[in-house]
């Protein structure tokens, strides 16, 4: 299918009614020519001669000259004959003509140059569109009808040239777009709601607490807001860094705001790049980075439950990685509305905790007094149908050690010693 992108204004547009991006479908046809206003007369010459004389025409059913109008006298039957000069030898075909002929038609005004350019943008399972859009036009244009055909929003969606995140709203030209560029769109994965709590075994008055992601990510959301350190991007990531106070109880204070708070929190969406090298030097470990945009689920690596089965299986999991009552709470009802919604399509929930090791490989965590031990729970799920690959195979739930796969230490809920725990999580969109 090709679309084409119409400018404001474009008195040719031919708009669906149903379309508010001003888009039209153009079918792969030959160009057809229309002409304007009244019709001249059409003379065809035998012989291919052109004729110049004057045409002819029925005039009570006799043949009249349309000249001059010469005199005429009656012939040997009493009928009148016209005696002013004769046709020429050729013939010419009688064309009946209404109106006055216009002696020279007005020259059509030169065509506007039309600079648009072409460009294909495809998607994992989808057929693909090519568009015609002008240079000066906003990209969101495409991206707002991508969205409408895949039925996603657009704010999950982001597009990518040569691996190059493009600018909504900017325009094509702006892109750097050009002529037979293909475009891939690409879901968005969100890190939600990792937060992070300290417990120290006697108050800290301050702990420097620094995140730094992988350019696969990057932050959407901190909370308490800082600065984004992007000195080292796009090849390193970014950083954010907090200072707070923290005591026993978990609770912490963010020094340079004064705010009161439970933990720290962040928020971070992909983008389809290369593979970075890992934070962690490479001897650390032999366990591959977790990669935010390309992680998958498989029934070789995850479990499949239905949702009434799903909720208390997951509070009894989060409780043996070290999730303390508040955190399990939270953790649930965070992801919850997710949860409803692919029970809602009738499918099952697919999920899995992901290696500490391979995601501190992804979301470095570095805390300042260094802490006894850090446990860091993230889980990615999805909705499944249950067909396929998922249909045979897979794990029981007696069947995995969350708390081994996980990497929990045996000390991780010692009081006496100075602990950090994180949590969270990503539905995988397809």
């Amino acid at each position: 299918m090709w679309v084409e992108v119409l400018e404001d204004g474009w008195d040719s547009a031919v708009l669906s009614a149903q379309d508010p991006l001003a888009l039209k479908v153009v079918d792969k046809l030959p160009p057809t020519s229309h002409k304007r206003g009244r019709s001249t007369p059409t003379e065809e010459v035998d012989d291919g001669h052109v004729c110049s004389a004057p045409k002819a025409r029925k005039e009570d059913g006799q043949a009249v000259a349309s000249g001059s109008g010469g005199a005429r006298e009656k012939d040997k039957n009493g009928k009148k004959k016209d005696t002013s000069s004769s046709l020429q030898s050729t013939s010419v075909k009688k064309v009946a003509s209404k109106g006055p002929t216009p002696s020279v038609a007005a020259p059509s005004p030169a065509a506007p140059v039309d600079d648009s350019i072409t460009l294909e943008v495809r998607w994992s399972g989808g057929p693909g569109i090519a568009f015609k859009i002008k240079p000066s036009s906003r990209f969101a244009l495409i991206a707002d009808r991508v969205a409408l055909e895949m039925g996603k929003d657009v704010d999950d969606l982001t597009f990518q040239l040569d691996m190059a995140r493009l600018a909504l709203g900017e325009t094509v030209q702006y892109n750097g777009l050009e002529d037979g560029d293909l475009i891939e769109v690409y879901p968005v994965q969100r890190g939600g709601k990792p937060v992070i709590y300290l417990f120290p075994p006697t108050p800290l008055a301050s702990v420097r607490v620094d995140l730094s992601l992988v350019p696969e990510w990057t932050f959407s959301a901190l909370y308490p807001v800082v600065p984004i350190d992007r000195s080292k991007a796009p090849h390193s990531g970014t950083t954010a860094t907090w200072t707070v106070s923290a005591s026993p109880s978990g609770d912490l204070v963010e020094l340079s705001s004064g705010l009161s708070l439970s933990y720290l929190f962040w928020e971070a969406h992909t983008s389809t790049t290369p593979a970075s090298p890992s934070l962690l030097p490479t001897t650390t470990s032999q366990t591959p980075a977790f990669n935010p945009s390309s992680t998958t689920l498989t029934p070789s690596t995850a479990l499949a439950l239905t949702f009434s089965t799903f909720l208390p299986y997951l509070d009894t999991v989060l409780s043996t990685l070290t999730l303390h009552t508040s955190a399990r709470n939270d953790f649930i009802t965070y992801w919850l509305p997710k949860f409803l919604a692919i029970r809602d399509r009738g499918q099952r929930i697919a999920f899995r905790f992901v290696e500490q090791v391979a995601y501190e490989q992804a979301a470095r965590l570095d805390v300042e007094p260094m802490p006894d031990v850090m446990t860091r729970v993230f889980m990615t799920f999805q909705g499944v149908e249950m067909e396929g690959e998922w249909s045979v195979g897979g794990k029981g739930v007696g069947e995995v050690d969350w708390r081994d796969v996980v990497g929990v230490a045996s000390d991780a809920e010692d009081g006496s010693k100075f602990r950090v725990l994180e949590w969270g999580g990503m539905e995988l969109l397809q």
